[in-house]
């Protein structure tokens, strides 16, 4: 899995996944994909929760319409 270009448009569940297994693998540290892709901590952090929990499909977001 490769990582995605900078910047990101448009965050997919495989992009997700990618810069999360890429920061789990050593490939890059967490430091250096928050800063190449503009993430928080708590946004990384949440990332890295639902892949361990639920898979790349856990990484998928919901469209919430009022």
């Amino acid at each position: 899995m490769s990582l995605p270009e900078s910047p990101v448009k448009h965050w997919t569940a495989p992009r997700k996944a990618a810069v999360v297994c890429a920061v789990h693998a050593g490939e890059i540290s967490r430091q250096d994909a928050l800063a190449r892709y503009d993430l928080s901590g708590a946004e990384f952090e949440s990332w890295l929760y639902l892949y361990k929990k639920y898979g790349t499909r856990g990484l998928h977001t919901t469209r919430y319409v009022r």
